[in-house]
């Protein structure tokens, strides 16, 4: 908004987080009628984007627009340009950008915005060991809700999905400020609220662990036991399951009293800067939640050791493929890969692994485990394979894919330099590749240059024949039961997208969704901060199940008969079996594992220096 020499700025404010609220000022402006109001929401959801004309009348009328549709669109561009001019606002935000128009919105313009800033801020401050603090400011954060968001145009599939992410992105901000509190020692007057919150999320069984913790400091063993019977006579009639591990385990540590679970003294590990998964949960609280790693691992180790008698082991270092035969629950080939080594895809005789730190990826030959490095490539990301055998590479720096191998097969050499790749120049950055249903599909997160949106490639032609717009920072995405699924970091959600669909569903998956497999007869995504494998049913959309798996947790495999995730921060792999949605066993590494991948009857992990943010890496080699 520019000023006009003279004149007052008069402060342009929008709010989403409850009904639909525009200010000028001390100001309301109105905005009349729920169309209008439903243009203006859509652009405020897609702010400093162009949204194309197209897609406002997909979304404001459905699969059968009317002829006029094209009009409406336009004039209810004009009443709302007029509306903010009658209120004040000297030129309004909204500019025209063909194909379409955008919004223009500075970051303190929307309450949406202030809120995830609030939030990451007390993110920021329980880091630093401050939960008192902390707890303020998710206050400050939860303060700006006013209601249900949208909930005056509620009627709108678009409207419908934002309200579901925002809600779950409500609730995980609660139920951190209600951790935080915790470690403040304000177990007593946290009870009730803990109490209400289950009541609205009965089957949220880290809720229920916290109510439980809540009530035990408080002096109330009886009734924490109860909260706990409670959930699991509910999860037996609702989904024939059993609580999850973390909730038994802290179960029996309040029959026998624990003293672990009393109010500690918390340990405050250093941020680590490089990575965007780097937020560190407060000890104490999970220490309380997901206790019993340490034997499980411990017994694990045992198992590991009687396994190999009759062979030892190969060392497992950091910049490696380790290979697993998952029949022994045994590491049985390790193989110097490069520095950084993250993602894994296959062909027929191969193992393809990106290698983040000196940009080149490694083939990794089946029989022999001979390893060519391919250069010439830019900055790698992920990688992906074809039914074909073509290996395709994304570069979130670069706003391209890059077939770097056809049919499986590069130039001769031990060091190769990609034969006459194939790019394809994209709208935005790639990060997250698939394949599935003919299609490429590539994820372009708005941190690298993109926009939050998902690509759809046709393979035989190699064109972009569709841009979809997802929830915040979709980094993985996966093909299986018809569509592509998209696990959307910052989201907290999950897009699902069948080829040749007009809008993605979204599926509310709150704690950071990473990493995401199909297979098994679900879909399996990890999320960072709650440390849990979430499954997902890919007919119905819902949530059935939240593992606890290990401490920052970035991929999922699923193979070999079980479910396998990639735990960095404690150094460990999660073995679940789908049948029981439990963890079976751990399996710990002397090395950080990052990529996992489930292929020709083995499970294959790359492994990296680095584990918790606790250690400072100036270099990965060694």
């Amino acid at each position: 908004m520019t000023a006009v020499p003279g004149a007052i700025e008069i402060r342009l404010a929008f709010r989403v987080l409850g009904p639909l609220e525009v200010t000028c000022g001390d100001v309301e402006v109105p905005i009349a009628g729920a169309r209008q109001r439903a243009l203006l929401a859509y652009l405020l959801l897609h702010p400093n984007r162009v949204v194309a004309s197209d897609r406002l009348i997909d979304e404001l009328f459905g699969d059968e627009p009317p002829d006029g549709a094209l009009n409406s669109v336009h004039t209810g561009i004009s009443r709302l340009r007029r509306q903010l001019t009658e209120a004040g606002v000297t030129e309004p935000p909204i500019v025209t950008r063909p194909p379409g128009y955008m919004l223009e919105l500075a970051p303190d313009q929307l309450d949406l915005h202030d809120f995830e800033r609030l939030l990451e801020q007390g993110r920021r401050q329980l880091d630093a060991g401050t939960p008192d603090l902390a707890g303020e400011t998710m206050r400050d954060a939860l303060a700006l809700w006013r209601g249900s968001p949208l909930a005056d145009i509620a009627n709108y599939p678009f409207a419908q999905a934002e309200a579901s992410r925002l809600e779950g992105l409500r609730v995980t901000a609660v139920t951190e400020r209600i951790e935080a509190d915790l470690a403040s020692g304000r177990h007593a007057e946290l009870a009730r609220e803990l109490g209400s919150l289950v009541a609205a999320h009965p089957l949220d069984e880290r809720l229920r662990g916290l109510l439980m913790l809540a009530l035990y400091r408080s002096g109330r063993q009886a009734d924490a036991l109860q909260v706990y019977q409670d959930i699991r006579r509910l999860l037996i009639a609702e989904l024939g399951l059993e609580p999850g591990k973390a909730l038994k385990q802290l179960e029996q540590r309040i029959l026998t009293q624990d003293p672990t679970l009393d109010l500690a003294q918390p340990h405050v590990p250093p941020r680590d800067a490089t990575s965007r998964p780097s937020r560190r949960r407060w000890v104490a609280v999970s220490a309380a939640i997901g206790a019993g790693a340490v034997a499980a691992i411990a017994l694990l180790a045992v198992s590991l050791r009687t396994g190999a008698s009759d062979q030892t082991a190969p060392p497992v270092r950091p910049n490696s493929l380790i290979e697993i035969d998952p029949a022994a629950n045994r590491v049985v080939s390790s193989t110097s890969v490069g520095r950084g080594p993250e993602r894994i895809t296959s062909t027929a005789d191969a193992i393809w692994v990106a290698n983040g730190e000196d940009r080149t990826v490694a083939r990794v030959d089946l029989k022999t485990k001979d390893v060519r490095i391919v250069g010439g490539a830019p900055v790698t990301r992920d990688l992906t394979s074809a039914l074909n055998g073509d290996v395709w590479l994304s570069s979130f720096e670069e706003p391209f894919v890059t077939r770097i191998a056809r049919r499986g097969r590069i130039i001769e050499g031990p060091h190769a330099l990609a034969a006459a790749p194939v790019r394809v120049r994209l709208p935005g950055s790639a990060e997250g590749l698939a394949v599935g249903g003919g299609y490429l599909w590539v994820t372009s997160p708005s941190d690298s240059g993109g926009r939050d949106t998902v690509f759809q490639i046709d393979l035989r032609t190699r064109r972009v024949v569709s841009s979809l717009p997802v929830g915040t920072l979709p980094l993985y995405v996966a093909f299986g039961y018809g569509s592509a699924w998209i696990s959307n970091y910052r989201g907290d959600s999950v897009s699902v997208v069948r080829p040749g669909s007009e809008r993605p569903e979204t599926i509310a998956v709150p704690g950071g969704p990473l990493g995401i497999a199909a297979g098994g007869g679900a879909i399996w995504v990890v999320t960072f901060w709650s440390r849990e494998l979430v499954r997902i049913d890919a007919e119905t959309r819902r949530v059935l199940s939240r593992i606890p798996v290990g401490a920052g947790p970035l991929d999922v495999a699923v193979g070999g008969g079980a479910v396998w995730v990639t735990n960095r921060d404690d150094k460990t792999i999660s073995r679940i079996d789908p049948a029981t949605n439990e963890v079976t066993l751990t399996i710990p590494l002397p090395a950080a594992p990052h990529g996992i991948r489930a292929a020709h009857g083995r499970v294959w992990v790359t492994t990296q220096r680095c584990g918790s943010p606790v250690v400072r890496c100036e270099s990965s080699t060694g």
